[in-house]
């Protein structure tokens, strides 16, 4: 793994969280490529589902800021601080990359549990947010009757 792929990447992924936008990673991703949360029951896989949720992670959390960054051979954790609805955020992100430069594996490390918490309510917010567009008006009286209690941000 040469020095000019990683800080290749590291250029796109700052420019990508500077911005709010994660589709601007999009060329330096591989199609294979995994993330693993412990907001997840199981690995997400795949270049479209992954990129979908970090694009909900970005619009999620405020003030992300890198204060560590270690790099070893094909692998960089970035150690950083953001806030998510007012809860302040601490996490690693281990990112390996393959031969091309692409990243190929994402572990997400995150704390307080109450941080993570909100990181998921936000996310399944935007999540329900979206499904609620593209159902017809029967469909969203019945949904929002049905699971009016849960519905707080929606």
């Amino acid at each position: 793994m040469s020095d000019t792929q990683i800080q290749n990447f590291m250029q796109f992924w700052h420019k990508a969280i500077e911005k709010k936008d994660l589709s601007i990673i999009s060329p330096v991703v591989s199609d294979e490529v995994t993330l693993i949360s412990p907001a997840l029951y199981k690995p997400k896989v795949g270049k479209p589902v992954v990129m979908a949720l970090l694009n909900d992670v970005a619009a999620s959390i405020n003030d992300y800021k890198i204060s560590k960054t270690w790099i070893s051979g094909n692998e960089i954790l970035l150690e950083f601080d953001a806030t998510v609805r007012n809860k302040k955020i601490q996490g690693i992100d281990k990112i390996t990359l393959n031969e091309q430069g692409q990243m190929v594996n994402l572990k997400v490390f995150i704390r307080p549990f109450s941080g993570l918490q909100a990181l998921i309510s936000s996310i399944v917010s935007l999540e329900l947010g979206r499904a609620l567009l593209k159902m017809n008006s029967y469909q969203r009286l019945w949904f929002k009757i049905r699971y009016r209690s849960r519905l707080k941000s929606v």
